[in-house]
């Protein structure tokens, strides 16, 4: 009781003063028997009206904590990636890593000791978050070397406890490679995102095993498994850190960040108008599911599904997406747009006319659009006398 209230009188500081990102506390840990360390970083926003944040797990806190961490407000500033809730465990002494992380050499399972870890990350640690934070329904957890494969351990429960996995430069166990492939196609209901990175300062075991797993993961057919691997062969371990983190910070908010080109193509390019529509409310609907930010639809997603509708088979449906775009932005100009270029389209240019002068009125008349809207008025006003 007493560690809660030191816990909340920290926040009750950090909420004044936000000052202090990063507190530390301890967590008395049954599967451990011991009190644990731990440091979480809680980002500036906690206190706006976000109402849960994400969470992501850290393993090997001296090396990577601060890293991701940084990564991880640069990311957010950009708006590429939520505010996360991050944690890190700390490691008193280096030499009981394996014992804490390590695996059964013929097994490839965690052993009885590194048991103990996997329970209380599971949960003690996922239990007191739960109870003193407002936490979202997406967890990442990430590792390098051999905390990287332990992370994966967490994959293989019946209902995973991670919802995405950052593996930089692991030590594989014996069968790991065959188990990810194993598990991520049982994966179902939930998306899931794996993320693994390489360097050649690798022992050659390892990195046969990461092109092992690399072949297997890259051939998933599972459509809620998403997968990507980097292969940082001319630059340092050390120097892979920040560079896999960012990398895999970008895949793993894909669901998060604005449509881009990849997402684009690979989810979104083969719908029909109507069902690129309902992706775009899909999309932000499961933004506010898993991270617990009600986000506005961005007005650059609209632009990113726009072109399919305006072409001549597909002109139909710019009334429905110019409606859909009144409703999430009623003073951008863009829903007025999509309707009077479907009554354009339509051969209704009196129609045409209202909808851009709708529009046109939103627009700053030192506006770029401004021109623009000024010269599709005038061209349906003409085409209405020509009609006539």
């Amino acid at each position: 009781m007493k560690k809660v209230i030191g816990l909340l009188l920290l926040l009750f500081v950090f909420s004044k003063t936000h000052a202090q990102e990063v507190i530390e506390t301890e967590i008395s840990s049954k599967h451990l028997n011991k009190i644990q360390k731990v440091k979480i970083f809680i980002p500036e926003t906690y206190f706006d009206d976000h109402l849960a944040f994400p969470i992501a797990v850290v393993l090997n806190s001296d090396a990577l904590f601060d890293t991701y961490v940084a990564t991880s407000k640069l990311f957010a500033k950009n708006d590429k990636a939520p505010s996360q809730i991050i944690v890190g465990i700390s490691q008193e002494f280096k030499e009981f890593n394996y014992l804490n992380y390590g695996f059964d050499n013929y097994s490839g399972l965690p052993t009885q000791i590194s048991s103990r870890t996997f329970g209380f990350i599971k949960n003690d640690l996922l239990q007191f978050l739960q109870e003193n934070f407002r936490i979202s329904n997406f967890k990442t957890i990430i590792g390098d070397k051999l905390t990287a494969n332990f992370a994966n351990y967490f994959m293989f429960e019946d209902q995973p406890v991670f919802n995405a996995y950052i593996s930089l430069n692991p030590q594989f166990a014996v069968h790991m490679p065959e188990n990810l492939k194993d598990y991520s196609k049982a994966l179902k209901n939930e998306e899931y995102y794996y993320y693994l990175s390489r360097t050649n300062d690798s022992e050659e075991l390892f990195k046969n095993k990461i092109s092992d797993a690399n072949r297997y993961l890259s051939n998933s057919e599972n459509n809620v498994f998403n997968y990507r691997f980097d292969n940082f062969d001319k630059v340092s371990e050390l120097t892979s850190i920040p560079q896999g983190i960012a990398s895999a910070l970008e895949h793993v908010f894909t669901g998060y960040s604005g449509i881009d080109k990849r997402e684009y193509e690979n989810k979104v390019a083969y719908l029909s108008p109507l069902a690129k529509i309902e992706y775009l409310r899909y999309k932000y609907e499961n933004i506010l599911y898993l991270f617990g930010e009600e986000k506005e639809i961005r007005v650059t997603d609209f632009y990113a599904i726009e072109d399919s509708f305006h072409e001549s088979e597909n002109s139909n449906y710019l009334e429905d997406l110019g409606e859909f775009a009144l409703d999430t932005h009623p003073k951008e100009p863009m829903g007025d747009y999509y309707i009077g270029r479907f009554y354009e389209m339509d051969m209704d240019y009196r129609k045409a006319a209202i909808h851009y002068k709708k529009g046109y009125v939103k627009i700053p008349s030192d506006s770029p659009e401004s021109r623009l809207f000024y010269e599709n008025i005038a061209r349906v006003s003409t085409l209405t006398k020509e009609k006539t």
